[in-house]
């Protein structure tokens, strides 16, 4: 049994770390980063910016959902502005087929583009695609989602923190009276499987254990 339970950790452990995304109202981890066009986007550079981060993936059919819609709604939305930028993290992706992903979805002018995301998306504990984290002047999290979801609900944080409520081009997400399902997003699927896979190789190595001993018996 010893034995076993030294297996399970050993397989959760990589699960736990990667789920770990930070929360809202605590600081987002420090990011070094180049985009597309050869310029660094860092913790530093982006001091005194909103930041979006929009983890994806080209390969990820929830990614092309999601992103033509939050292209669109950040144009509506009125957020092509100055003092906030969203950052497209391309995580395992071929980089021509990245690149054409991101142009299709017409994205805003003040979007930039990622090409190798998977150092910002592991220090900022993302195990699926889509992502987005919302962050403020600050570097504090505003907002974490997790699957597809409606656009206007990611943005909200953001359309917030600009001021666009102000400006009457925003109306408050409200909750919906029926609870939405779990979000989909690739990746949360492992998680579950690793569990399920670390507690059957438990059981047969268990059941060896009461097997061996009685045939000593």
């Amino acid at each position: 049994m010893r034995y076993a339970a030294l297996l399970i950790i050993m397989l959760l452990i990589p699960s736990i770390a990667a789920s770990a995304l930070p929360k809202e109202g605590s600081k987002a981890p420090v990011m070094r980063a180049v985009t597309y066009d050869g310029k660094a986007v860092s913790t530093t550079s982006l001091q005194g910016k909103i930041v979006v981060l929009m983890f994806v993936a080209e390969w990820c059919p929830h990614c092309r959902e999601e992103l033509p819609a939050l292209s669109k709604a950040w144009k509506e939305y009125g957020l092509e502005s100055g003092d906030i930028v969203g950052i497209v993290m391309m995580v395992s992706s071929s980089e021509s087929m990245a690149i054409e992903f991101f142009k299709s979805v017409n994205p805003p002018s003040n979007w930039k583009l990622v090409l190798e995301g998977e150092d910002t998306a592991e220090s900022f504990g993302v195990s699926g695609v889509p992502t987005t984290v919302v962050i403020d002047r600050n570097w504090t999290v505003a907002g974490v989602f997790v699957g597809v979801l409606p656009p206007d609900e990611v943005l909200e944080p953001a359309i917030k923190l600009v001021g666009a409520g102000s400006q009457g081009n925003y109306t408050p997400v409200t909750s919906p009276a029926t609870p939405s399902t779990t979000p989909k997003a690739e990746g949360g699927v492992q998680t579950i499987l690793i569990v399920i896979i670390a507690l059957a190789l438990a059981i047969v190595i268990y059941l060896g254990y009461r097997m061996r001993g009685k045939r000593k018996k």
